[in-house]
């Protein structure tokens, strides 16, 4: 059952880095098409 904790520590560390890796890129793809208009 050593694997357990470990899948959980990774969703709980990687879930937010992955949101914020998305909200950064969305934010990038909203600001170059705001420069295009």
């Amino acid at each position: 059952m050593m694997g357990v904790p470990l899948i959980v520590n990774f969703l709980y560390i990687g879930v937010p880095i992955l949101t914020i890796f998305a909200t950064a890129i969305l934010l990038k793809a909203v600001k170059r098409v705001g420069d295009e208009d």
